[in-house]
C-alpha cells in the first residue's frame, strides 16, 4: 500500500521552506543552522513516525548487483559534475539566483561540513526524495510520469539557488531515482550524491 501523498507532501515542505531562511541569511553560521535544522527535522520525522522509520530502514541494504551500483554511481557522479560545471560557466545562477552561499572561514567548521553536513543533506534529501517519493508514487505514476515528477520536485526544492541550479538538481534527480530503482537500494544514490556535492563544496 503506498504511502499517502499529504505525508510526502508534509516532508517536502520543509525542504521548500528553508530556503527562505537561505535568503534571509547574512552568515554562514545562519545559512548552516538553517540547512542542517532542516534535515535533522525531517530525518526527525522519518525516525519518529513508525511506516516511515520501517521504510527508510529497508532502503538501506546491500546493492544488487554490485557491479552495476559502482558504475552507476561513479557514471551519475562524473556526469553530474561535468555537467554541473558547464551550466555554472553559463552564468545563469549568477543572475537568477536570490542568495549566495556564505564562505566560512573556521577550519573546523569547513571540515565538518564537508563531511557530517554533506552526510546529513545526502541521507535525508535521498530518503525523501528517492524512498519515499517511490513509496508514494510507484504505483500510481506511470514510468515517465513517475521520473519527471521526482526530477521536478527535486529541482523545484533548490528554487533559491537559480535557474542553473534548478535545472542542473531536475536532470541528477533523473538519475538517481533510476540508480534507485536500478540497484533497489538507497546507498548508490546517497554515495553518488554525497560525492557530487563533496567536489562542488570543496574549497
Amino acid at each position: 500500500m503506498p504511502l499517502p501523498v499529504i505525508l510526502f507532501a508534509v516532508l517536502t515542505m520543509p525542504f521548500l521552506l528553508n530556503d527562505i531562511g537561505f535568503i534571509w541569511a547574512t552568515n554562514a553560521a545562519q545559512w548552516l543552522g538553517v540547512d542542517y535544522a532542516t534535515k535533522i527535522l525531517v530525518i526527525g520525522v522519518i525516525v519518529a513516525h513508525p511506516i516511515l522509520r520501517q521504510s527508510a530502514r529497508g532502503s538501506l541494504t546491500w546493492p544488487r548487483p554490485m557491479l552495476i551500483a559502482v558504475v552507476g554511481v561513479l557514471a551519475v557522479t562524473v556526469f553530474s559534475i561535468v555537467g554541473l560545471t558547464w551550466i555554472d560557466n553559463l552564468g545563469l545562477d549568477a543572475v537568477t539566483a536570490l542568495q549566495a552561499f556564505q564562505g566560512i572561514d573556521q577550519t573546523w567548521v569547513v571540515i565538518f561540513d564537508l563531511t557530517a553536513g554533506l552526510a546529513l543533506t545526502a541521507v535525508a534529501e535521498e530518503l525523501v526524495f528517492r524512498r519515499l517519493y517511490l513509496e508514494t508514487f510507484a504505483t500510481i505514476l506511470p514510468r515517465t510520469s513517475l521520473y519527471l515528477v521526482s526530477a521536478a520536485i527535486f529541482a523545484a526544492i533548490h528554487w533559491s539557488n537559480g535557474l542553473g541550479t534548478v535545472a542542473g538538481a531536475f536532470v541528477i534527480g533523473l538519475m538517481l531515482l533510476w540508480l534507485t530503482r536500478r540497484t533497489g537500494t538507497l546507498l548508490p544514490a546517497i554515495a553518488a550524491h554525497y560525492v557530487i556535492k563533496l567536489v562542488l563544496f570543496w574549497p
